[in-house]
């Protein structure tokens, strides 16, 4: 699936990239006793990994789809 369609690659390491800056910005809101704009970031990282991951399972069901039908 991974070879066939490129897309799902970059999707999987865009969502691996959300991830950890997530953590980082997580992190750094302890440490640091939540600064707001980290704060704001930290919720604007957690929009965009929702978001990437509803992307990534569309795709995933597309292909599904896709190797599901009659050559």
């Amino acid at each position: 699936l991974m070879t066939r369609w490129p897309q799902l690659q970059r999707v999987i390491a865009f969502i691996l990239f959300l991830l950890m800056m997530q953590v980082a910005l997580g992190i750094s809101n302890v440490l640091l006793s939540r600064p707001f704009v980290i704060a704001i970031f930290h919720n604007l990282t957690a929009a965009c990994l929702l978001l990437a991951i509803v992307f990534f399972n569309i795709c995933i069901f597309r292909a599904d789809e896709h190797m599901r039908m009659p050559a």
